[in-house]
């Protein structure tokens, strides 16, 4: 009998250290939402054309940056509502953010993207685009199996 609990507690112990490994490796694999929202913000040439954009790249939380909105559990960044912003930039740009998997909801109404819609815009929950009257061509197709595929709101 005590070989058993032995043995159990072993594999017991043996689970905790793959669950803590796994959730502590895909953490540290995670891209930085700070990098990826300065990314962004530098290609669509964030410090000359867009009207609002207090506190970015400042020491401050992401959370607190100018259309930041971070979820209640802390800085896991959930939406990026930039509308009316003057933001300036190819589509393409959009792709950068989905290298920050909290972030579900853009906003990005009355701004002056340019291009086809990437293929990454259906990796949201929610994409408000109205207004963007430079953006031009189909939406991509995709791939109905494609587990990135999150959409379920999409307005233009």
């Amino acid at each position: 009998m005590a070989r058993r609990i032995s043995s159990l507690l072993a594999f017991c112990s043996l689970i905790a250290i793959f669950i803590a490994f796994a959730c502590c490796h895909d953490a540290a694999n995670a891209a930085d939402p700070r990098a990826v929202l300065m990314q962004f913000f530098n290609a669509t040439d964030g410090s000359t054309s867009w009207k609002h954009k207090a506190n970015w790249g400042s020491s401050q939380t992401v959370c607190k940056w100018y259309g930041v909105h971070c979820g209640t559990s802390g800085n896991a960044v959930e939406q990026l509502s930039l509308p009316d912003n003057n933001i300036k930039g190819p589509t393409s740009s959009i792709a950068i953010l989905t290298q920050i998997p909290t972030l579900s909801h853009i906003v990005f109404h009355d701004n002056s993207f340019t291009g086809p819609f990437p293929s990454s815009i259906f990796n949201f929950v929610s994409v408000d685009f109205r207004f963007n009257y430079d953006v031009t061509g189909p939406l991509p197709d995709v791939d109905a199996n494609d587990s990135n595929i999150r959409i379920e709101k999409l307005v233009l």
